[in-house]
């Protein structure tokens, strides 16, 4: 073993007699499997890194997505593995060098993933213990929902269920809130009004930015902060998922329409409760249209594979 230098993420490289010390980027470059990685939590050493276990999930699978730096792809990879119960809750992740040799990237970049993964209560740094799973039903948050989405999707029934109750969830709290804020959306109904009718006019990728246009419209208005953390989960998720868009905008015509509908509500206003269970019997309908061509696309998709 060798003392590590004074300098920031070096690496020692194997095949010298004297331990040559490369830095993070140069090191990276480097395709050497077998290289001595000095894991970035314990500088005392460096060992020599065996080969990664098959076992690892790594985002060269295919199956994750590719955008974004390196610390987000590997975040989203081990995200996803845990969600999948991968490690179950309690369970220890791999070393940071492992890992690091499973990305084919430096310790500094899994810890930054590691780091991520805490900020979000999927994992727990234990000293002496590694770093240890969480069970995400009880840790998880809003911005786990794209990534359930992602796993369930080989089981149609259970990512419809999934939508389902986000869409539930968007529901109430957009009913309540357009009739507590009757008069403030009403004072954007111009607006509101020329996004419906761009929503029936555009076609394809731009369907659901004109959506969520209308959405935001609707959020700036009532100033409410919970409905738009759940709309900007909402995005991340049809960020993440193009076949959740393809099923939200399956027939563009009546979600335009269905936004129409809602603000002639507003408009012709009366009782509360007659005018709320009106809105959301308009919710109702374009929501069961969105979980029924979701979860058809993901069956549909699952025969092909």
């Amino acid at each position: 073993s060798w003392s590590k230098p004074n300098s920031p993420s070096l690496h020692q490289t194997q095949g010298d007699s004297v331990p040559t010390w490369l830095p993070d980027d140069q090191f990276a470059t480097q395709n050497h499997p077998a290289d001595t990685l000095c894991d970035s939590t314990v500088w005392l050493t460096c060992r020599v890194a065996a080969s990664a276990p098959p076992s690892l999930p790594t985002s060269s699978t295919g199956t994750e997505p590719a955008a974004g730096t390196a610390p987000e792809r590997i975040e989203r990879v081990l995200t996803r593995a845990i969600l999948r119960g991968t490690w179950a809750p309690g369970v220890r992740l791999p070393t940071v060098r492992e890992l690091a040799v499973a990305h084919e990237v430096n310790p500094s970049t899994v810890q930054r993933a590691l780091a991520r993964l805490e900020s979000r209560g999927l994992v727990t740094a234990r000293q002496g213990s590694g770093v240890v799973v969480n069970d995400p039903f009880e840790n998880g948050d809003l911005s786990l929902l794209a990534d359930w989405l992602a796993v369930t999707a080989d089981d149609p029934p259970r990512a419809a269920a999934i939508l389902t109750d986000l869409l539930e969830v968007r529901r109430v709290l957009a009913v309540r809130l357009l009739v507590r804020h009757r008069l403030a959306v009403l004072d954007e109904v111009a607006e509101l009004a020329s996004g419906a009718r761009q929503m029936t006019a555009t076609s394809g990728d731009e369907r659901w930015p004109a959506d969520l246009a209308f959405a935001r419209t609707v959020v700036a208005a009532t100033g409410n902060t919970v409905i738009a953390a759940v709309l900007a989960t909402i995005a991340r998720a049809m960020v993440d998922l193009p076949v959740l868009v393809e099923a939200m905008y399956v027939d563009p015509a009546r979600n335009g329409a269905a936004m129409l509908d809602v603000l002639a509500a507003l408009r012709d206003g009366g009782d509360d409760h007659r005018l709320a269970a009106r809105i959301e019997q308009t919710f109702v309908e374009i929501d069961a249209l969105t979980v029924a061509e979701f979860e058809r696309l993901l069956t549909a998709r699952a025969s092909d594979s």
